[in-house]
């Protein structure tokens, strides 16, 4: 069963309402695969008048899929139609509105919420200022989509956007124009094709003198000529058959919510024409236009010169393979776009005549045969045509085209050249220099130049601060005069943008800090004043030069400095193997630490050891002094102590140490000053054979202070004296209880006397006197 043949008959043809005029005039070009048609018009209200209109083909295939390939070519087609339109109505057309098809289409669905004074009404100006606020961000995200996938490079170009839903103070509305509210939100899509697609196009009206003054998509235009607002709440596709795309267009729930396309189109149905007659491409689309017509026979002539008649209905029926290909393709393009199998189908374009379509739409959706209807049946809301031959469906885009240029909801473009790269900018707005920056992917904020943060850290509990550098501000020109992200921009202009050198982050070593004179302190090395630094530390770590300060860091410092860390830094003329420094005049370590206002010195190892003898002599006397000052201090207790209390004497019983006895107090509640530990006399040589020998190299001595073994270390002393062992003792010297007796292996023996390995030290008060 084929389709039904649908007759164009629209209301009585009338005479014009409108008078077309050089001011008044509307110029709107649909640039198709194998034509272009050109219309001419006039705006009355929310009526447009259709008043001329003329169509060429093109010579050769200077357009595939409705992309343009050769613009010459195109160009030419174009100045027939335009001169032919100027010549009739005696005009001089300059602007011109277009579309573009589909192929290689994205869409971006955004929601944009924008606050109001509920006193005052929403006029168009604020609707259209908010609707271009949200294209705005639709072009934003869809340019940070791009960025995230790399791997494609490609420019695009908003050419069309429709309003999907309205909705003030949360309640939605078709229109919100007149209104008063708090809040409006606006849910739009935005339709975006490759740079070369519009570039070609705008070449094309270029080489024709014609400024471009509407840019929208080939489905927006078709279903606003289609279906109009007043039946968008049902679910309907629209789909615009061309000869080398099919573009699709879905209304719901009183929006237009979806566009697509699929690359399957005419020239499918022409192709498979071309294989079963054995035909060149023109003489395939002669056959495929004959599908269309009454006639029961078609007659041709194959690329060998034989002339062909055939049977109509024959001939469908080899095609018949090839509907099928083209009707899955748009089937499955209407589901892709709307979900699910939409209520009804409007076909539209010159590749929908084929007999059979139809159906095979209907077949593959799995709708109503009648559901699905070529456009041009029905009458027109918005728009108003005076010859019956424009309500074919093939002109059902190039009337929208026009229609659309009141309704605006397409985009103009304008050519710029930003650092010295050509771009098409977005004319939706009046348009800065700002916008330019956004499309070559120069942040206006990268202009201004931000100094780098400062550090704050904190040394010894003292805040400081080391701030960032200052930037260095970018610069903006326009046509060679300096200029701001705010200056207005047209057609042609030269804009060159410098971008900010921003500052840089303050770094901070430990080294750096090293050299401040607040973190350094003063020594003397070999009579010569000497500047060294402190030592830093981090939770109790010490830090190494290289190490970065980081923000809030809390250091402390130790204004020391070991003898090997400054032999490093400084030039001296020390010499490891002869030489020995000194600290204070005192033979140090290589370890040692110094501290502010030591001096530092180095002599020979001949003169260290006899440094050395004074100073342990030196040493020998302090101690004797001090022992001295404190006997009397003592005794002077003592005899203070005698003069205040009597001592009873207590019984004393036997306690037993190793190998001997020592008497003790038998009272458990005796005073302090009662408490006298009376020791036997021990001989050396018992003491030496509990003992091993000591050996050359040791660095301690083994002794028994008061009946207990004691390991003495040396610390770097050839020999240690008696009053060394008043450090070892389990008494109390500042709290005298009577005469202190000391005893060196069970005899008398003086302060300054030599201990040797396996001695006895004995230390009392006698209590007795």
């Amino acid at each position: 069963m084929r389709s039904k043949k649908i007759e164009t008959v629209s209301e009585p043809i009338k005479k014009p309402p409108v008078t077309l005029t050089q001011s008044n005039a509307i110029f709107a070009l649909d640039i198709g695969t194998r034509s272009v048609v050109g219309i001419v018009g006039v705006h009355d209200g929310n009526i447009f008048h259709v008043l001329d209109y003329e169509q060429a083909f093109h010579q050769e295939r200077a357009m595939r899929d409705g992309q343009i390939e050769n613009i010459t070519l195109v160009a030419s087609v174009v100045t027939k139609v335009k001169s032919a339109l100027e010549k009739r109505n005696k005009l001089k057309l300059t602007k011109v509105c277009i579309a573009a098809a589909g192929r290689a289409l994205i869409t971006k669905k955004v929601t944009y919420t924008q606050e109001l004074n509920p006193t005052e009404e929403i006029t168009e100006k604020l609707l259209n200022a908010m609707e271009y606020s949200a294209l705005g961000i639709a072009q934003s995200e869809f340019d940070q989509d791009l960025e995230e996938h790399t791997e494609n490079k490609t420019t695009f170009y908003c050419v069309g956007y429709s309003i999907t839903k309205y909705q003030l103070d949360n309640y939605q509305s078709s229109t919100i124009i007149g209104h008063k509210g708090k809040e409006v939100t606006i849910d739009l899509i935005a339709a975006f094709l490759p740079q070369n697609v519009v570039q070609n196009l705008y070449a094309v009206m270029a080489a024709n003198q014609l400024t471009v003054e509407n840019l929208t998509l080939e489905p927006i235009a078709a279903i606003n000529v289609v279906v109009p607002e007043d039946i968008r709440l049902l679910n309907i596709a629209l789909v615009d058959i061309g000869a080398g795309t099919s573009d699709i267009a879905i209304s719901k729930d009183g929006s237009i919510i979806a566009y697509d396309m699929v690359t399957t189109a005419g020239d499918e149905i022409t192709e498979a024409i071309m294989q079963k007659c054995l035909c060149n491409f023109e003489n395939a689309e002669k056959i495929k236009i004959a599908l269309d017509t009454d006639n029961s026979q078609i007659t041709y002539t194959d690329i060998l010169g034989n002339i062909h008649k055939e049977v109509k209905s024959k001939l469908l029926k080899n095609l018949k393979s090839a509907i099928k290909v083209l009707s899955e393709e748009i089937a499955n393009g209407i589901l892709k776009a709307n979900g699910a199998a939409p209520t009804a189908v409007f076909l539209a374009g010159g590749g929908c005549q084929i007999p059979g379509f139809c159906q095979a739409i209907a077949t593959e959706l799995k709708i109503p045969f009648e559901n699905v209807a070529i456009s041009g049946n029905q009458s027109f809301k918005n728009v108003a045509v005076y010859d019956k031959k424009l309500q074919n469906p093939e002109f059902i885009t190039p009337l929208g085209i026009g229609a659309m240029s009141s309704i605006y909801k397409g985009c103009d473009f304008f050519s710029i050249t930003i650092n010295g790269k050509k771009q098409m900018l977005l004319n939706y707005r009046e348009s800065k220099v700002a916008d330019a920056l956004l499309l070559s992917s120069i942040k206006p904020q990268n202009l201004i130049g931000f100094p780098a943060r400062s550090i704050n850290y904190y040394i010894d509990g003292k805040r400081y601060n080391k701030k960032g550098e200052n930037a260095v501000p970018g610069e903006l020109y326009v046509n060679g005069e300096l200029a701001s992200i705010d200056t207005k921009i047209k057609q042609g202009d030269v804009i060159v943008a410098k971008e900010a050198i921003p500052g840089k982050q303050p770094v901070i070593s430990i080294k750096d800090l090293k050299q401040e004179e607040k973190f350094r302190f003063s020594v003397i090395v070999d009579e010569v004043l000497a500047e060294v630094p402190v030592i830093f530390y981090k939770d109790g770590e010490q830090l190494q030069d290289d190490y970065i300060i980081k923000p809030m860091d809390r250091l402390t410092t130790e204004a020391v400095i070991t003898l090997t860390d400054l032999l490093d830094n400084m030039e001296t003329s020390f010499q490891p193997e002869e030489m020995v420094m000194l600290i204070n005049n005192s033979v140090a370590s290589p370890d040692a630490l110094i501290a502010a206002g030591d001096q530092i010195s180095f002599i020979s190892k001949q003169q260290s050891e006899k440094l050395l003898i004074e100073e342990e002599n030196k040493q020998t006397k302090q101690n004797l002094e001090e022992v001295d000052d404190n006997i009397q201090q003592q005794s002077v207790i003592l005899q203070q102590t005698q003069e205040i209390h009597q001592t009873e004497v207590p019984q004393i019983e036997q306690y037993t140490i190793p190998n001997k006895t020592v008497s003790i107090s038998e009272k458990e509640d005796f005073t302090i000053a009662e408490q006298t530990e009376i020791l036997p006399e021990i001989s050396k040589e018992e003491m030496s054979q509990q003992i091993p020998p000591m050996s050359e190299d040791a660095d301690h001595i083994i002794v028994s202070i008061n009946g207990v073994w004691k390991t003495i270390p040396l610390e770097d002393r050839k020999k240690l004296l008696f009053y060394d062992m008043l450090n070892y003792v389990d008494i109390d010297l500042e709290k005298p209880q009577g005469n202190i007796i000391i005893k060196l292996n069970g005899e008398d023996t003086s302060y300054t006397a030599s201990i040797s390995q396996g001695d006895s030290i004995e230390v009392a008060w006698d209590k007795h006197n």
